[in-house]
């Protein structure tokens, strides 16, 4: 499932960068956000940071201090991006801006996307583990967000792991495996795979 539509994402990305910059151009925020959503997970997965980067960038500072669940996932996004680029200090802003916005909005997917970025930057293993548990437990709660799962027991195995946990590392890098396999997302399984081999 998740090939073809990264295949298909590929065959219509001059069509969505035009879409972006038409929705930019008109100042429609909304449709700007929304188009980011379903587009920085893709640009992520084939490594396109410098462009994502620049079109949230560009999404968030029309927003200004407008709040919404989308511009929430919009300033994860730039973290992650600016982040994954080496670039640590840029990319805080983006966090210390989300984080409280995530909890006033009350929205399950901002917080726990929120919760699994604020583990990248966490200053030891139990503060890491801490963010990621909680996030997993909103995201066990709630109906629409089971596809996260995978994603965050393998980033928790990740942090057991660098803590010496190595068995219950495993158990979450197996539980990650699992359930992409049931997803289908055959793309994705590489994650959890690799650092079982690891």
């Amino acid at each position: 499932q998740g090939i073809e539509a990264f295949t298909r994402f590929d065959q219509e990305h001059d069509n969505l960068r035009a879409a972006l910059v038409w929705s930019l151009d008109i100042k429609h925020v909304n449709m700007s956000l929304r188009l980011l959503y379903h587009l920085c997970f893709y640009w992520f997965r084939r490594g396109y940071s410098h462009e994502g980067e620049r079109w949230t960038k560009a999404a968030i500072a029309q927003a200004g201090e407008h709040e919404s669940v989308l511009l929430c996932l919009a300033l994860q996004w730039a973290f992650a991006f600016t982040f994954s680029q080496g670039r640590f200090g840029e990319a805080m802003p983006y966090l210390d801006r989300l984080v409280p916005m995530a909890r006033r909005l009350e929205d399950a997917e901002a917080i726990a996307m929120s919760l699994v970025a604020y583990s990248w930057v966490s200053a030891n293993a139990q503060e890491a583990l801490h963010r990621l548990d909680e996030a997993i437990a909103i995201i066990q709660e709630t109906d629409n967000l089971q596809h996260l799962l995978p994603m965050f027991y393998y980033t928790a195995g990740i942090w057991l792991e660098r803590s010496g946990r190595y068995n219950d590392a495993r158990d979450y890098y197996e539980k990650s495996l699992a359930l992409y396999r049931r997803m289908g997302a055959v793309d994705l399984i590489a994650d959890p795979l690799g650092l079982l081999g690891q």
